[in-house]
């Protein structure tokens, strides 16, 4: 009885808080809408600027889908993981559509295909078996997709790095799967051999760890063969932290922050791009018309909005390369302020924060490892974007986990959400647990 009554205020509270999440959607959506009469400094009717009530619908229907799925499968689920998602996604959603209605119908439509990939997730055995039992087939299948890039590689745009597979208008981002299956082979991996006592120092037991690195390697150099090294350093904290987080060894984030010094000093020296974007880091005024324009038009931009924005609709975020995926975080802050920016943060702090309580709170390794991996992952890709637009760290050219334009990483953020979800959903501990983690 206690258990069906904590189950009915977990699904009110997740549906009041989608429903706090549809105002805020409403009310940008209005905002944008008659930005462009306040913007003239009169009234006038444009078919254009209503086009973003059409968001609207296509928003709500999903999360009511969404919420509606979740109830019958994981009652027990967190109540603020899918609402905190929805809203963001929502959020990206309105700046997309006012950065560029032609981005904005294709990210509604890929929208769409991610809320039901996430209802299909959420259908899955708790257990996560299938993704556990078959970890090697899974990430031969994300490093083929890799091989497959650096052979058969394009862009949406035509011009360098060619990371994408696709053609007539949909593209995929091989990478961002990767980084979801590469956390679920890390969880396995380290589950199956916590038990085994990786921990001792006894370096047989360490012997047994050489196909994870081995497995590592290949990924990264790929990475870096694409010349993608922002997501190159992410995975490499990524593995260091969740073997930091199996193992409980200091000296493993140690080693990874001077294997990312090493890589970020190869990359500088051998790598233009990485040049580029390291000397836009230290002093942006040198090429402030060249190499680091996007740099300076965002501290521009973002300056501009000082605390509480310039207003929806009323900035002028054109004038940063890019802004719908990069730098989505700086159209943002132009328009809503700091305090916007703040608040952004701190829907990503609460998604993570709530990723690792569902992790703390379960039993079996592998979903602790999960749940913990890919709540981490999200907050490092935020934290690497945002610190980029800022100019707080190198540009690390990834996308705003729900936020930015990108049908491969909202797909891949929503599958992501989706398999958190489900270790919320699952079986807690009753007791002290003896297994180390």
């Amino acid at each position: 009885m206690a258990s069906t009554e904590r189950w009915n205020v977990n699904n009110h509270r997740e549906l009041i808080l989608i429903g706090i999440a549809f105002l805020f959607m409403v009310f940008g959506a209005f905002s944008l809408s008659i930005a462009e009469g306040a913007r003239l400094g009169e009234w006038i009717e444009s078919e254009l600027a209503w086009t973003h009530f059409l968001v609207i619908p296509v928003w709500l229907l999903i999360a009511l889908v969404i919420h509606w799925a979740a109830r019958r499968t994981l009652p027990d689920r967190d109540p603020l993981l899918l609402p905190v998602s929805l809203l963001l996604a929502g959020w990206g959603l309105l700046v997309i559509w006012r950065l560029s209605p032609g981005f904005g119908i294709r990210q509604t439509g890929w929208f769409i295909i991610s809320g039901i990939c996430l209802i299909l997730v959420l259908q899955m055995k708790r257990d996560l078996y299938w993704l556990r039992r078959y970890k090697y087939i899974w990430i031969s299948a994300g490093i083929g997709l890799l091989i497959l890039t650096l052979v058969f590689g394009t862009s949406p745009t035509g011009a360098p790095p060619h990371l994408w597979l696709g053609c007539c208008g949909i593209y995929l981002q091989p990478s961002e799967p990767l980084k979801l299956i590469l956390i679920a082979f890390l969880a396995a991996f380290l589950a199956d051999r916590t038990a085994l006592g990786i921990q001792d120092k006894d370096s047989q037991n360490w012997r047994m760890m050489i196909p994870l690195f081995i497995v590592w390697l290949i990924t990264i150099v790929l990475i870096m063969l694409q010349r993608d090294m922002g997501t190159g350093s992410l995975f490499l904290a990524i593995f260091a932290l969740l073997l930091y987080l199996a193992t409980s060894r200091w000296q493993i984030l140690v080693i990874g922050v001077v294997l990312t010094v090493i890589g970020a000093l190869l990359g500088y020296v051998f790598v233009d791009v990485v040049s580029v974007r390291f000397e836009a880091w230290i002093n942006p005024w040198l090429d402030p018309t060249g190499g680091s324009y996007q740099v300076v038009q965002s501290m521009i931009a973002i300056a501009s909005g000082g605390l509480f924005g310039r207003g929806l609709g009323m900035g002028s975020p054109e004038f940063v390369p890019a802004i719908h995926t990069d730098f989505i975080f700086t159209a943002i802050a132009e328009e809503w302020g700091l305090m916007g920016g703040i608040a952004l943060i701190g829907l990503f702090l609460t998604l993570v924060s709530r990723g690792l309580k569902a992790a703390k709170t379960r039993e079996d390794p592998f979903r602790i490892l999960l749940a913990a991996g890919l709540s981490i992952a999200l907050g490092l890709q935020a934290a690497l974007i945002i610190a980029g637009g800022t100019r707080l760290l190198p540009l690390a050219g990834v996308t705003l986990p729900f936020v930015s334009y990108g049908g491969s990483s909202l797909l891949t953020s929503f599958v992501a959400l989706g398999l958190i979800l489900l270790v919320s959903g699952g079986r807690k501990k009753t007791g002290p647990y003896t297994e180390s983690i």
